[in-house]
């Protein structure tokens, strides 16, 4: 498999991923688990459990913060394929993706971040496999 192709793979595999995920935190009903306990002097009243979406539990804020990872790889997917764009802008959009989706796990490590590592990595890997533009300059040097 030549660089180009390893490289749109690995892009469009990122932002598959990064969809899926995002996808499954915003409407999976499982996600947020969580209990409340009422209590009056010591003695337990009321526990009760609840668990819902992130859209439910959140409201649809939430949907901006889960568009990122998704916004991301779909810069960095553009950069891989896009015939617009010269061979510096491209590489350029392509590695601030591939720093970019790590900084994001990072960043939500103990909540979202850990479910993006996958998607980081393809995007990480189309980012040294380097933007189609690339093998079509080096073709009409």
């Amino acid at each position: 498999m030549n660089r180009a192709k390893l490289g749109i793979a690995s892009a469009v595999l990122a932002h598959f991923l990064a969809w899926a995920v995002s996808l499954y935190f915003a409407f999976y009903p499982c996600v947020y688990q969580g209990s409340s306990v009422t209590t009056q002097t010591g003695v337990t009243i009321r526990e009760s459990g609840c668990s819902g979406s992130l859209v439910t539990v959140n409201g649809l804020g939430v949907l901006l913060v889960l568009a990122v990872p998704v916004l991301i790889t779909g810069l960095g997917l553009f950069a891989t394929i896009s015939k617009i764009v010269t061979y510096g802008v491209a590489r350029v959009l392509l590695w601030a993706s591939g720093i970019s989706m790590p900084l994001v796990c990072l960043l939500g490590a103990f909540s979202i971040g850990a479910l993006y590592i996958p998607a980081a990595l393809a995007m990480l890997v189309a980012a040294i496999a380097g933007p189609v533009t690339a093998e079509i300059d080096d073709q009409h040097d």
